[in-house]
């Protein structure tokens, strides 16, 4: 979870970066958790970081929360924890997600993010390859070049791995840095992770190599073109065995990371597909790439709901800010 991480060979090494040692993050564990206690108000979604925490204890990730009065903090690193809204669920209700700030330190002085950092757990990892992702451009090629060689108009098919990061577990000895502190109905909770936790720059760089040895597996040994852009799997395949292949990869993931890993909902295969919020339109004429629907509408939503409320809460800023990038990177690419 913190220190120099290994090299993988997934991606472009980096600058060697000096990270503090264990023993210096270590130091001062007491005074850092009085001070975050300290300064911590209740989140707006406390209710649903309680019970979103809960289900992760229920399912081993995280320890279940006990009050913090209650617990010795002098030997263990506490972080914020918060909920960050994702948008809306299919039954209109908010969709939340449980954060938790690992570039939280205690530091002298003035306190800015990037001084905070320093002592924080994130700034005490080092991730010593800068990771690469599988994007349409990689589908389109793999369609063109299935054309060439069989003569057919491939199909598409893709899976998405629900709880990536939290499927991999956080080693023992690094468990007494992933704490996460809350405030539920005016009681201090505290929490400590079994997984790897979203806020943790090492839980990426983590899944990335669990990432890359599934798509390896899949291609080397089901012999299955497959491409991967973080934890969403896609693939082009003959219309006649792109079903047949997309339960193959289906099933080695459920069988190495857990029956729950992808389920049958996140399961899609045709000709005409949306990939990485692209519409996908394939036949003999060619390949039509537009921006899909529902990802025009939620981006429309999104700005709409903060017009309406004067509010934009941070997840929804990333993700638009998202949207918006692939929205200018598209518009680009088609004017030239």
């Amino acid at each position: 979870m913190y220190g120099q991480l290994q090299i993988c060979g997934n991606g472009q090494l980096k600058e060697y970066v000096q990270v503090g040692s264990a023993e210096s993050l270590r130091q001062d564990c007491k005074e850092s958790n009085q001070a975050l206690l300290a300064s911590m108000k209740e989140d707006e979604f406390a209710a649903e970081l309680h019970k979103l925490t809960m289900e992760d204890a229920k399912l081993g990730r995280m320890t279940f929360p006990v009050p913090a009065n209650e617990c010795c903090l002098s030997e263990t690193k506490l972080q914020p924890g918060f909920g960050v809204e994702q948008g809306l669920k299919t039954n209109g209700q908010k969709k939340i997600r449980a954060v938790d700030n690992m570039s939280w330190g205690l530091c002298e002085g003035r306190r800015t993010k990037k001084r905070m950092r320093e002592f924080s757990v994130n700034g005490h990892s080092a991730i010593p390859e800068q990771v690469k992702h599988d994007h349409i451009d990689c589908l389109a090629a793999s369609m063109s070049r299935m054309v060439l060689l069989m003569g057919v108009t491939p199909g598409i098919f893709k899976a998405d791995i629900a709880a990536a990061f939290r499927r991999i577990p956080i080693m023992p000895e690094h468990m007494w840095a992933a704490g996460v502190a809350y405030i539920f109905d005016g009681v201090v909770y505290v929490s400590w992770h079994k997984a790897c936790m979203f806020g943790a720059t090492s839980s990426v760089y983590n899944w990335d190599r669990i990432g890359a040895l599934l798509t390896c597996i899949i291609i080397r040994v089901l012999n299955i073109c497959l491409f991967r852009y973080v934890d969403d799997l896609f693939a082009c395949e003959r219309p006649a065995s792109m079903q047949h292949a997309m339960l193959c990869v289906a099933r080695l993931v459920r069988l190495l990371l857990g029956p729950e890993a992808i389920d049958n909902k996140k399961l899609h295969f045709g000709t005409s597909l949306d990939v990485l919020g692209m519409s996908c339109m394939l036949d003999r004429n060619g390949l039509c790439l537009r921006p899909a629907a529902d990802k025009k509408k939620k981006c429309l939503e999104t700005v709409l709901g903060a017009l309406e409320s004067g509010v934009l809460h941070a997840g929804c800023a990333q993700k638009l800010a998202g949207r918006l990038s692939w929205a200018q990177t598209f518009t680009s690419w088609v004017g030239q």
